[in-house]
């Protein structure tokens, strides 16, 4: 969510930004961060957790999980945070675990390229998965 800055301004790093202005987290940059994810961040690659060590896995996990890292904004934070977060996250690995044990997804077009644009939240294009019931 954007928030105004106060009057007087704001001083970030060496940055002055005047007061009144709207400013804001791109989501889809503060999950791409190459010092975190590696040089492969852009791509994806759900692998990454299982091939990481240790240390890098620590990183991830803390970035792209928990409540106390400042990028994982999706739900907000503070006395603007969702209060149904934690049901949701629930719900969300639930039905994402019960996805996959019951189908075989693959992409629909083997040579199709996944376009992307960056709004407010990320919108994606062409992004067509086929879902097979395995055979039994």
């Amino acid at each position: 969510m954007e928030r105004i800055v106060p009057q007087g301004g704001l001083k970030a790093d060496d940055y002055h930004v005047p007061e009144c202005t709207a400013v804001g987290i791109p989501q889809y940059l503060a999950h791409r961060d190459r010092d975190i994810y590696g040089a492969d961040a852009q791509d994806f690659r759900p692998e990454r957790w299982l091939e990481a060590d240790n240390t890098s896995l620590k990183m991830m996990d803390q970035n792209f999980l928990t409540v106390t890292h400042l990028t994982f904004q999706q739900f907000a934070k503070g006395c603007r945070g969702c209060v149904g977060r934690e049901l949701a996250m629930i719900e969300m690995r639930t039905f994402l675990l019960k996805v996959l044990e019951r189908f075989d997804i693959s992409w629909a077009y083997k040579d199709l390229r996944l376009r992307t644009a960056n709004y407010w939240m990320m919108e994606y294009f062409d992004f067509f998965v086929q879902f097979k019931e395995p055979k039994h």
